[in-house]
């Protein structure tokens, strides 16, 4: 790889730091001191302080990453993509993402630095507290639900704008489950990180995702997502589509392949702490955490481009959200090292979902696992609504015998894992619990040989169904 990139300019600098490691070996090679003048320019141009500056003072900021260091909050949206990308283009306003339990203390940091809350012209509440204790009994922004987001809080100071996201579970989830590759660039106390640098910085590409199942169709080309599209259009950047070979380049930061952040492929760079006294929240500093975070890219059933990513809740209690093919994985068995970047936490995922349920008798170690996650269902409040509306569930020995007879002859060849979802929907006024059965197409007549009269006979003494859905690979 030829650099062709005048080093004493200081806006190439910015589109060499977005290099990949075997990009920047390729260019190191040609230019004895790149690395010297890369981290040079990293030193002097990228901090916590500059991608703040806009929106606080220099007081205010010390405040406010100590706020990140105890409360896991990260800035990310618009204001971080021009402050890496070196862009000339004004954001509108600068995005925080807290988790929920937390976001009293930023709201309350807010108002002593002097913004005001914004009030939404429809919204009857002119005091943030009570505006977000109402949306946490209703959401405002129903939409911003399956990202992890509760409602948006917009607050103002000399026309700069802050917006405020309180997010469900880890605030990283909700980045994951933005409109675009463009804007996944985070400020969290410990590190900036970009997951898709080359595409958003060197290439100015915008690759639009569809992450959310149920607004995929309608919402994807329409509305908020269409205004933001052209308003980046109208930054210098391009709309693009992928071609099929992007997802088999495994040099590609689109490929296929399982993505963690702070990975390779990311644009990672380490914040110096605000301080030597400040307590830091464990899941706020070092990589060991934001490793834990994973996802993968994928193209669905329609030609959308999307990431695969589910959230997740360690035994300890701590919020990641884990790539879809791990979750899927993670629950039909143990995770290894190779599933999970960082040990530990595999141990403390294999100890949510496996620890508590004794293995039956008569039952293989495979057929074990499939077992427990269905037993882990059968405990949900979701599962319980479900038996109190006066519906059948079966007992242990018949969650025995539909394993044994279903899924245990095909989970025999380590290859053909099946993916299971559970699901009510109402048939007349008698609600159905719905096991949805998802395996490769080519050992679809070999699991229908298992529907013989005997199993049929035993469902139909519950409410319980059992779709086979086949996908192709």
């Amino acid at each position: 790889m030829s650099t062709n990139l005048d080093l004493s300019q200081p806006e190439q600098y910015h589109r060499m730091v977005f290099l990949t490691p075997p990009d920047t070996v390729a260019s190191f090679a040609s230019s004895p001191t790149f690395n010297a003048d890369i981290d040079s320019y990293v030193a002097n141009n990228l901090s916590a302080e500059g991608a703040l500056q806009p929106w606080f003072t220099p007081a205010e900021i010390v405040k406010i990453r100590q706020s990140q260091a105890t409360t896991g909050l990260i800035f990310s949206g618009s204001a971080i993509l021009a402050y890496l990308g070196g862009f000339d283009f004004l954001p509108g306003d600068l995005d925080c993402y807290i988790p929920i339990e937390h976001c009293e203390i930023l709201f309350d940091q807010l108002l002593a630095f002097n913004f005001d809350f914004s009030t939404a012209p429809s919204s009857p509440y002119d005091n943030v507290m009570d505006a977000f204790r109402a949306a946490c009994r209703d959401p405002s922004i129903p939409e911003y639900l399956p990202a992890g987001i509760v409602a948006s809080f917009e607050f103002v100071r000399n026309n700069k704008r802050v917006q405020v996201m309180p997010t469900t579970g880890t605030p990283i989830y909700a980045v994951l489950n933005f409109h675009s590759t463009l804007v996944m660039n985070i400020l969290t106390y410990s590190h900036i990180i970009s997951f898709y640098p080359k595409h958003s910085f060197m290439y100015r590409k915008i690759v639009p995702l569809s992450t959310i199942d149920e607004y995929r169709e309608d919402r994807l080309d329409s509305g908020n997502r269409a205004i933001a599209f052209q308003k980046y259009r109208m930054r210098g950047f391009e709309l693009v589509s992928l071609s099929c070979y992007t997802p088999f380049d495994r040099n590609s930061e689109l490929n296929m392949s399982y993505r963690f952040v702070t990975d390779d492929f990311c644009f990672t760079r380490s914040v110096p702490p605000v301080d030597d006294w400040t307590p830091i929240l464990p899941i706020a500093n070092g990589l060991d955490d934001l490793r834990a975070h994973s996802w993968h890219f994928t193209y669905d059933q329609h030609g959308y481009y999307r990431l695969s990513v589910e959230p997740c809740i360690t035994a300890d209690r701590k919020p990641y959200c884990i790539s879809g093919w791990i979750k899927r994985h993670g629950v039909l068995r143990i995770p290894g090292t190779a599933d999970f970047p960082v040990m530990k936490h595999s141990l403390e995922f294999r100890k949510q979902v496996f620890d508590h349920v004794s293995r039956p008798k008569n039952l293989t170690c495979t057929a074990w696992r499939l077992y427990s996650a269905f037993e882990t269902f059968l405990k949900s409040d979701y599962a319980r609504s479900f038996v109190d509306d006066g519906n059948k569930l079966p007992d242990a020995t018949g969650v025995v015998y539909l394993y044994n007879r279903l899924i245990q002859p095909l989970s025999l060849d380590r290859h053909a894992w099946p993916t299971i979802g559970f699901a009510l929907h109402k048939n007349g006024t008698h609600s159905i619990l719905t096991v949805c059965i998802e395996i490769d197409w080519k050992r679809k007549q070999r699991y229908e040989r298992f529907f013989n009269p005997s199993i049929c006979q035993f469902l139909d003494k519950y409410d319980v169904e059992f779709k086979l859905r086949v996908f192709e690979v």
